[in-house]
């Protein structure tokens, strides 16, 4: 048994397809989306057998703002049959399993701001993407916690981060507008560091 596609956790008291985002895509869709029976706390599952109706972090993005309740949580008492799944072997290697949860995880924490950025920071902690990650939600799991600690008051911790998404996809970081962001803030704090100055130039952000 396996699974394809991309899967969505999302806790709505309507169904989770009649969020905006989706654009009123229907159960079924030519055998595109599957919609997984509610679990208790409002959780739904939506599979997409193909892909997400766009960047996987924005749609997670909208998903919290338009039910305003996060996608991927930490475990709970409802969310626990879903997390269980996301964890479990026959999740890795999919497009949505540990690997994945994680770097979601951080996306939607850092997408919430405030009170939330302390769980971004826990999982830089502890973890960093596998080599098996394609080479840009690497970077792009780097420039998400580079954010987060500039937010919280650690610009040096953040340069390290960023420079550590230049390593997985230089290309990606220079195209990317919250790492141009980002390192022109940095630049302010830091004028006098010559590498910092090195990499705002190489980055286009002098």
């Amino acid at each position: 048994m396996g699974f394809t596609g991309e899967l969505v956790f999302g806790r709505s008291e309507r169904p989770l397809l009649e969020v905006p985002v989706f654009g009123g895509a229907q159960e079924g869709d030519g055998g595109r989306i599957t919609s997984w029976p509610p679990r208790p706390g409002g959780w739904q599952t939506l599979q997409f057998h193909r892909s997400l109706p766009g960047d996987p972090e924005a749609v997670l993005r909208a998903v919290v703002e338009q039910t305003g309740a996060p996608p991927a949580s930490p475990p709970s008492t409802t969310a626990t049959s879903h997390w269980s799944w996301a964890w479990s072997p026959a999740a890795t290697g999919t497009a949505f399993g540990p690997s994945n949860v994680r770097i979601h995880e951080v996306a939607v924490s850092v997408g919430l701001g405030g009170e939330h950025i302390g769980r971004a920071l826990d999982i830089a902690r502890t973890w960093s993407p596998y080599e098996e990650i394609p080479a840009e939600r690497r970077s792009g799991f780097c420039i998400e916690v580079a954010r987060a600690q500039l937010w919280s008051g650690s610009p040096s911790e953040a340069f390290k981060s960023l420079k550590e998404a230049r390593r997985h996809a230089p290309q990606h970081v220079r195209e990317h507008p919250w790492a141009r962001e980002d390192i022109e803030t940095l630049r302010r704090l830091r004028r006098s560091d010559a590498s910092l100055t090195s990499y705002a130039e190489w980055i286009g952000a002098v």
